[in-house]
């Protein structure tokens, strides 16, 4: 198996060992999960291969190749917004600004949560303890968040979900190995040939009965 997807199985134990209750990491194997925990969670970690590079400078052609990697952290982090929708056709004006006001609370509660996540999820990968993100030394050098975008996406019913994203950018190298492939069956195939007397060849043909 590539370094890079070893790599990522790595992060994510990470993100994993140092939830503490703050948030879920998507796809973390747990030996055990609290169902409640679980459900009640409202911040999401998950780590997705975004991208790698090959350079030709400093690589082999015929050997170990050097790999630039990317990898995507997404964020999510949501609030309820406890809006009520109806005041908006038949309450009054002090209901609708009531409700206004709600979500306005939720979206900023939202926000705050996302940006406690970035924070969480930053201090949590750039700990120096994790210089080798757990695998042995040298597989992994030049680890670096390289950039943060958050982005507010349409809310969804009653929630406001507000999301996030780092890059996670290192290297590695890459051994190639070769494709064994799998060895096909086989199908024996009959190849003789079968010709069929045509009868129209026998036409002009004196037959004589003896």
């Amino acid at each position: 198996m590539m370094n890079f997807r070893t790599i990522k199985t790595a992060i994510t134990g990470i993100f994993g060992a140092a939830e503490s209750g703050r948030y879920q990491t998507i796809g973390f194997q747990r030996q055990s999960k609290n169902a409640a925990e679980v459900l009640g969670s409202n911040r999401f970690v998950q780590v997705f291969f975004s991208s790698g590079d090959f350079p030709e400078s400093g690589g082999s052609r015929s050997g170990t190749k050097n790999h630039e990697v990317t990898y995507r952290i997404e964020l999510t982090a949501s609030a309820s917004s406890k809006i009520d929708l109806s005041v908006f056709a038949s309450g009054t004006e002090a209901q609708k600004s009531a409700a206004i006001a709600a979500h306005l609370e939720a979206s900023q509660e939202a926000d705050n949560s996302i940006d406690e996540l970035i924070d969480i999820v930053y201090q949590v990968i750039m700990n120096n303890r994790n210089l080798d993100l757990g695998l042995p030394v040298g597989t992994v050098t030049n680890r670096w968040i390289s950039s943060i975008q958050k982005d507010t996406p349409p809310n969804q019913g009653e929630y406001v979900i507000m999301t996030a994203s780092m890059n996670l950018t290192l290297r590695t190298t890459e051994e190639v190995t070769g494709d064994t492939g799998t060895t096909p069956d086989i199908v024996e195939m009959d190849t003789t040939i079968k010709y069929q007397e045509d009868q129209d060849d026998k036409s002009g043909v004196l037959v004589t009965n003896v």
